[in-house]
């Protein structure tokens, strides 16, 4: 889904909304924010996840030349998405992205993590900081969880190994056989293996 800005554009206004991104010089079509949202609170900072929410319901009509065609990526496409995130509904995002794909018959696969956040670190990288302040979900426990989740599954499916990676807290993994899709669940491991099932 193409947004609109979230800050000032150029010529230091951010209204009249506009594009996020532009194809050729030319902004593409976006979906605008609600302007009468009010915001939600998470002790004591704002969580902005009800805003996508309220938009895409608002502006249901701006939806369909927003999309973005995530079917039209050639390439396995790994997601992974924080139950928890209070940034926006990054789990809502992620299932539409790939029940397109599934359609369409491409490779997806879908690590989600319920009690991760939004700002999910890869195993060696620092906890993300800075920005603005605001809810942003999750805990760092839990967001490396999915992080090391994600990298493990991702490794995976680069080395065309047919197993799924176990995951500590029971995130689910959507992983693709055929143009179908399968549900499991498990416990992390730390070594896990980067070997075929025997």
């Amino acid at each position: 889904m193409i947004w609109a800005n979230v800050v000032a554009s150029a010529d230091g206004r951010d209204r009249p909304a506009r594009s996020s991104w532009t194809r050729g010089g030319e902004p593409l079509p976006f979906v605008p924010y609600d302007d009468s949202w009010m915001p939600d609170h998470h002790h004591g900072e704002t969580a902005f996840r009800g805003l996508y929410k309220q938009s895409l319901r608002t502006y249901a009509s701006h939806v369909p030349a927003a999309v973005i065609p995530v079917e039209d990526i050639g390439g396995h496409v790994l997601l992974m998405a924080g139950g928890d995130d209070r940034v926006w509904p990054s789990l809502l995002f992620a299932e539409h992205i790939r029940k397109r794909r599934k359609s369409a018959g491409r490779s997806t696969i879908m690590v989600t993590g319920e009690a991760a956040g939004h700002r999910v670190p890869f195993p060696g990288e620092a906890q993300p900081a800075g920005g603005m302040t605001m809810a942003r979900g999750g805990t760092e426990k839990e967001d490396r969880a999915l992080g090391r989740c994600s990298i493990r599954r991702s490794i995976c499916d680069v080395r065309g190994l047919p197993q799924l990676p176990r995951c500590e807290r029971a995130p689910r993994v959507r992983t693709p056989i055929g143009a179908g899709d399968t549900l499991s669940r498990g416990g992390c491991e730390r070594s896990w293996p980067l070997r075929p099932a025997s």
